[in-house]
């Protein structure tokens, strides 16, 4: 269930990018459709992952969605933290003044979301980190649970294995 809700939700992140590209609300298409391509890549193999690891009840695979996903994390709060500074530094530093309006159309974001829809990006990059998290503490509660599991039926394996053992040896009449 989790790897569809992963998917839907990449699916929906990528369809909104798409479309805010379509009407010409990012300026940095060369810039910005590789990363988003490699994310969308990321996402792909990290659900593959987690489906895979969960079908064949393997922690160790499951492993490799929780790695991307820290760093897709990482790599959200990174440009949230980022815009933020851009925002906070203004006008100050000709970079700063000048990279909201080299990736995206400032008058398009601003007739849809106001005056602080930098604001509100860095507040969704957050948000998005936040989803993926959810996303890993559900994957670390299932690989626990293969821990919990395995350890039981090796334990049960053990136990079936091991000669029993008499406690009182038996007299011969």
């Amino acid at each position: 269930m989790q790897n569809f809700f992963q998917f839907l939700f990449s699916l929906l992140l990528i369809s909104l990018y798409f479309l805010m590209e379509k009407h010409n609300f990012i300026e940095a298409t060369w810039l910005l459709r590789p990363i988003v391509y490699c994310l969308a890549f990321l996402s792909a193999s990290g659900n593959i992952c987690a489906l895979s690891g969960a079908i064949l009840e393997k922690a160790s695979i499951i492993q490799y969605q929780v790695t991307i996903l820290m760093f897709m994390i990482v790599l959200c709060d990174v440009v949230a933290v980022s815009i933020v500074l851009i925002m906070a530094i203004g006008k100050r530093m000709t970079l700063t003044a000048i990279a909201p309006e080299l990736l995206l159309s400032q008058k398009k974001f601003e007739s849809i979301l106001g005056p602080f829809w930098i604001y509100l990006l860095a507040i969704l990059f957050h948000m998005t980190a936040a989803g993926m998290m959810c996303i890993i503490g559900v994957n670390k509660r299932y690989i626990a649970y293969l821990g919990d599991k395995n350890g039981f039926y090796a334990e049960q394996k053990r136990r079936l294995e091991e000669p029993p053992v008499e406690i009182f040896p038996q007299k011969d009449a």
